[in-house]
């Protein structure tokens, strides 16, 4: 009997590492849907800044049905999983119990924070409390408008912006389900281990190198290592392109059309009609770039081969492209993009030169002189003209007219503090409070106080409750496991784009806020080391 059995042991296949049963096996369908997704994402990512930003209907809509494209894939794969009893394997820890509660609080938080923002959109387009005669400029009231629930003074536009924000929520929900699967090399690599579980051979790594990489060792997960080259080559690209056509002088963007606005070269940036919001995008990208350089440095030095070998992985690409990321914005003389710049290169030397205080002093040397040599190469190209714009910025008390927007927006919240005018329709509003002979504006210059006069504080609330959870995030065990100044740079990436809301209209664009809602996907993804 025992011959017998072993016999037929021994004519079994050999189990694959990861397993072989019909719970592990990735369902073809889900393979295809996950393919897609990728190819999804990346695509969104370049067309978003080359589509000369995403300013105009026709190119916002395209992003906004890649929005809807990747929302459908991502209700397919939770079809597959219901019907199919799958369960993918995920980057999580789940042996910190306490942690991985506050990770599924925060997730469930941040559903339905995101739930709530779309149906206070929707609530406030069906209880329309009021239309535009266009033909007379007056408004005509409804007398059926509940005033206790929220409302909309634009009701069409609080419906278009309701599909942007639909697009907007499908992109992070799938990107970060997308990012938190893992490829089939990746599953086959963790062996007996249960699901979600880290492999002890990783554990060992980690124990036996403190920078090492809760993967196979010293590896990045696939989809994040592609996802970052996407955003980095291609922000790198558009920063090129920009001052290359700023330094040309001409007045056409992308050398191809000349916009409706902002005719003039020096009022222009790269694809951008508008020189801040290209400053914007690409303080975006260069905190990124700077990150995953960092991160693939200390990939590579796990390697024992490639260790310690100029050019012996491809990360040495990644810091001359963060230096020019980080300079571009300088060389656009946007005055809040020189400002957020400077800012978060301060802050980005105080964090690179804390995470490698083992390092020997000529990589901190190096550091510091790559960085120098971004804010030299940025003074060169656009010191003269942006010391002037901060001269005039000080000669004139109308901050370039924004006093008399923010004086008009003042008024029209004081009298919406609750729920707003409605999503989108701050554009419609603001024609009747400006004063005779004073210009119309379609943007406070100020996200924080737009957010809060076409929402009101109840549906602002609902916003800051989202972002709350997505910054929750960083204390949860449950996630991919990253180097701490990645998650640092991370986050000078986004505060650096909400501060520029301050004094500007970044998330007004679509392809800078396409851009900060995946970098928040990818937050709610990932944890930093050191944590139990």
């Amino acid at each position: 009997m025992e011959t017998s059995s072993q016999s037929s042991a021994s004519r079994r296949p050999p189990q694959r590492r990861g397993g072989s049963d019909s719970s592990t096996r990735t369902p073809e369908s889900y393979k295809i849907c996950d393919r897609i997704t990728e190819v999804v994402i990346y695509l969104s990512v370049v067309f978003g800044p080359w589509a000369f930003g995403t300013t105009k209907s026709p190119e916002t809509w395209i992003l906004n049905s890649m929005g809807y494209v990747l929302g459908v894939l991502l209700m397919i794969k939770w079809v597959i999983r219901w019907r199919l009893d799958y369960k993918p394997t995920r980057w999580s820890d789940p042996s910190n119990r306490t942690l991985t509660r506050i990770a599924l609080n925060s997730t469930r938080l941040t559903a339905l924070a995101t739930i709530a923002i779309l149906l206070y959109c929707v609530l406030s387009a069906l209880n329309a409390r009021a239309s535009i005669d266009p033909d007379k400029g007056v408004f005509i009231y409804n007398t059926h408008s509940l005033s206790w629930l929220p409302h909309s003074y634009d009701f069409p536009a609080t419906w278009v912006y309701f599909l942007h924000y639909l697009g907007f929520a499908f992109t992070f929900w799938a990107v970060r389900d997308w990012l938190l699967g893992k490829t089939s090399r990746e599953r086959r690599f963790f062996v007996a281990d249960p699901p979600g579980a880290i492999s002890s051979q990783v554990q060992e790594s980690i124990r036996a190198n403190s920078e090492g990489e809760s993967r196979a060792p010293g590896e990045l997960p696939d989809r994040l290592r592609r996802l970052l080259w996407v955003i980095c080559i291609s922000g790198s690209a558009l920063a090129l392109e920009a001052i290359l056509q700023r330094l040309s002088g001409t007045s056409k963007l992308l050398w191809l059309v000349v916009p409706h606005w902002n005719k003039d070269e020096a009022g222009q940036f790269g694809p951008y009609a508008y020189r801040s919001n290209g400053a914007q995008y690409l303080n975006l990208v260069w905190p990124i770039c700077l990150g995953f350089w960092s991160l693939l440095r200390k990939e590579n030095r796990l390697h024992v081969g490639l260790r310690n070998r100029v050019g012996g992985s491809a990360h040495v690409v990644l810091l001359p492209c963060a230096v020019l990321l980080m300079a571009a914005p300088i060389i656009s003389t946007s005055r809040g993009g020189a400002l957020i710049a400077g800012g978060g290169i301060i802050a980005a030397v105080a964090i690179l030169l804390s995470a490698n205080t083992r390092s020997g002093k000529w990589i901190r040397l190096g550091i510091l002189v790559w960085l120098t040599s971004g804010i030299l190469m940025a003074g060169y190209l656009g010191w003269d003209r942006l010391q002037m714009r901060f001269h005039n910025l000080i000669e004139d008390d109308s901050m370039s007219g924004r006093t008399e927007i923010f004086e008009n927006s003042r008024r029209i919240f004081d009298e919406h503090k609750v729920f707003g005018v409605g999503p989108g329709a701050y554009a419609t509003v603001y024609k009747f409070y400006r004063k005779p002979g004073q210009v119309w504006h379609a943007w406070v210059h100020d996200d924080w106080l737009e957010f809060r006069i076409t929402f009101g504080w109840v549906g602002f609330s609902l916003i800051l409750l989202a972002l709350m959870g997505v910054c929750s995030r960083w204390v949860a065990s449950n996630g991919i496991l990253v180097p701490w100044e990645f998650m640092a740079l991370t986050y000078v990436a986004v505060f650096g784009c909400l501060a520029h809301g301050k004094f500007d209209f970044p998330l007004q664009i679509h392809s800078i806020a396409h851009l900060t809602v995946i970098l928040c996907a990818l937050l709610f993804c990932i944890r930093r080391h050191g944590e139990p």
